[in-house]
Formats: C-alpha cells, structure tokens, sequence
C-alpha cells in the first residue's frame, strides 16, 4: 500500500541484454552508465573491466581517484571430469552478488560476458565429458546450466525492494555477437542443416530463447559518418537474423518505420 493507502504499481529493475561485435564498446557503456559503488561486476573475460577504466570512466572523485565496481572475476577453466569449479566459481558470485543486493549494498549487477561463461561450458561439456552428437546435444546441456543462473538472480533479487520502491537490481549481461551461418549437413543423416541466425554468441537454441529473460535486447553497431565512427543501438523487432527487443517501447523500432539507431548511451535508456 502507499501513503495515500492506495495500491501502489510494482516496479520491478529492468534486465537488459547488450550484444555487439568485440571492442565495439558494451563493457564502456554499461561502466559509464551504473555508478560503481552500487555496481556488482561478474566478469568471465581476463582483464574486462579494468581497460574500461582510467580515461573512459567518468566516475571520478574530487581527488581525480577513479572509482571502480566491485568485481568478481570468473575465470575457472575445468581441466578434469570432476573438476565442477567452472560452476561453482560462478555460483558462489551470484550468490554474493544478490546478498549484496539484499543488504542493499548495491543495486546493479552486470555479467560480463555471459558468452565467455557459455564457452568455459561448453569446453567442460564436449572436450571434458564428451558430450556430443553421439551422445546428447550438448548445446541443450550449456543452456541448461545457463539457465536456471539467470532465473536464480532474477527472483532472488526480484523480493528485494530498494529505498526508492523500485524492486530487484538491475541487471546487464553483455553478450559478443555471433554471424548467421548454413548449418553443415548432418553426416549420419544426410539432411541439411537449418539456417542459423545471428545475434548473442549463445550456443545452440539459447541465442534465441535467452531473449525471453530480458526487458530489453539491443545490439551494438557502428555506423561511419562524415569520416567519423559512431557506436549506436540498432532495434528491429522484425529481424530474424539479428534479433532484438524493446518490452517499454522507448528505443526506436525499425520495423515501425524509424531508422531503428539511437546512441550506444544505456544510461539515458535506463
């Protein structure tokens, strides 16, 4: 109830999902957008975060001292069948990541990248278990993990109502971007692969069905003008090869006659 002892709306943090080439710029625009103390940063990629920082973090302090999120590096590789530390090193920093949130320590959590994730899965799923072809599809394994790791941060933190009467974090999971391609011809079967579209650098049937987690799914792109390179969002809801999403609809849609680009800036989105 609110103070007028009216029911107040639920307003639940948003999740969003960024996906663009490498290089192109979400590790910056998240950093640029959150402020750090209240930031959580689950990162899987050696080195991520910190040449995000120093001149292109605008989070400075009267002293010019770069201020930085809290992070948890993830960069377990397992290298035997019962070495399961691929999992658990990240278990453990979603689990302190909501706590901290719980307590009201922070109130953003980014992961960074949820492809590097997926590819320490998938080394630990096929070159280490030898789960392949003959015996499952280990791409279904990966998502399967994968996951149920995203809903747990989702409705842990989604009880959580912040100062301000927004529930949850906010969560950024950044993703590197993957090309459409022919799929190969099945060599027991004959049959012809499907085409495969692009967009996050997820295995299997995940790069699709991972947008149903997310509020917003924009990809990164860079666009070149008067001799000058410009990093842009790009929306399209009707894009089959490169898919997005905009469940408040403020981004500009191409599909509804816009150029479908607005500037690579996630804080003016949130």
């Amino acid at each position: 109830m609110s103070a007028n002892g009216t029911d107040a709306p639920r307003i639940q943090a948003p999740a969003v999902l960024l996906y663009s080439l490498s290089g192109l710029g979400k590790t910056v625009a998240a950093l640029r957008a959150l402020t750090p103390e209240k930031t959580v940063w689950i990162s899987t990629e050696r080195g991520a975060l910190e040449p995000a920082t120093g001149r292109l973090n605008p989070w400075r302090d009267a002293h010019g001292r770069v201020w930085m999120p809290r992070e948890f590096l993830c960069l377990h590789a397992a290298a035997g069948k019962d070495d399961h530390g691929v999992y658990r090193e990240v278990d453990a920093a979603v689990r302190d990541a909501v706590r901290l949130v719980a307590e009201g320590v922070v109130t953003n959590i980014v992961i960074d990248t949820l492809s590097s994730y997926a590819r320490r899965l998938d080394h630990y799923v096929r070159g280490i278990l030898n789960v392949g072809r003959e015996y499952g599809h280990a791409a279904d394994a990966i998502g399967a993990h994968l996951e149920p790791y995203l809903d747990r941060i989702f409705e842990t933190c989604a009880s959580v109502r912040r100062p301000s009467g927004i529930y949850g974090a906010t969560i950024v999971a950044l993703c590197h971007e993957k090309d459409p391609f022919q799929a190969a011809k099945d060599r027991r079967t004959g049959e012809v692969g499907k085409p495969v579209p692009g967009g996050p650098d997820l295995p299997g049937a995940l790069a699709k069905k991972v947008r149903h987690h997310f509020d917003l799914v924009l990809r990164g792109d860079g666009r070149i003008a008067a001799g000058k390179l410009h990093r842009v969002f790009v929306h399209d809801s009707l894009d089959k090869q490169f898919p997005t999403k905009d469940r408040w609809g403020i981004v500009p849609d191409r599909a509804e006659g816009t150029t479908g680009l607005c500037p690579m800036d996630l804080g003016v989105i949130l």
